[in-house]
C-alpha cells in the first residue's frame, strides 16, 4: 500500500496566490521607503553648505536611479501578479497559469532587467567603497 497523498492543486494555488500579493504589497512599502530615503539625502545635499557637497553629487543621483529602477521592477511585478489573480476562478487556475506563463513578456523582462541593474549598481558602489577604503588605509 502507498501512504503518498493526493495534492490539492486548489489550495496550493490560493496558497501561492497569497504568497506572492503579500510580496508585492511589501515590495511597494520598500519603494515607499527607497523614496523617502531619496528624498531626504536630496534635501540634507541641498542644505549642506557648498563647500562640503563636493563628491556627494553622483551619490544622490544613483540613489535617485535606484528609486526609480526599483519603482519600475514592483510596478511591472504588481501587473503581472494582478493580471494573473484577476484571471484565476479558483486556486488551481491560478496555479496552472503561474506554471504554463513563460515569463518572456516585456513586462516581465523589463522588470528582471531592472532588478539585475538596482544589484549591480549596489554592488559596484559597495566594491568601490571597498576599494576607496582599503587604499586609503594603505597610505596611513
Amino acid at each position: 500500500m502507498s501512504d503518498a497523498q493526493e495534492i490539492n492543486y486548489d489550495y496550493l494555488g490560493h496558497v501561492s496566490a497569497r504568497g506572492w500579493y503579500a510580496n508585492s504589497s511589501v515590495t511597494l512599502v520598500e519603494v515607499g521607503i527607497h523614496l523617502f530615503m531619496a528624498i531626504y539625502g536630496l534635501s540634507v545635499f541641498l542644505e549642506t553648505p557648498k563647500h562640503f557637497r563636493k563628491g556627494r553629487l553622483p551619490y544622490i543621483v544613483v540613489s535617485f536611479i535606484i528609486t526609480i529602477l526599483t519603482a519600475l521592477s514592483a510596478s511591472l511585478d504588481g501587473v503581472w501578479i494582478f493580471q494573473h489573480l484577476f484571471q484565476a476562478t479558483s486556486g488551481e487556475s491560478f496555479y496552472d497559469a503561474l506554471l504554463a506563463d513563460d515569463d518572456s513578456s516585456w513586462g516581465r523582462v523589463l522588470s528582471l532587467v531592472a532588478f539585475t541593474v538596482v544589484i549591480f549598481i549596489g554592488d559596484a558602489l559597495l566594491v568601490r567603497q571597498r576599494s576607496l577604503s582599503v587604499i586609503t588605509n594603505l597610505q596611513i
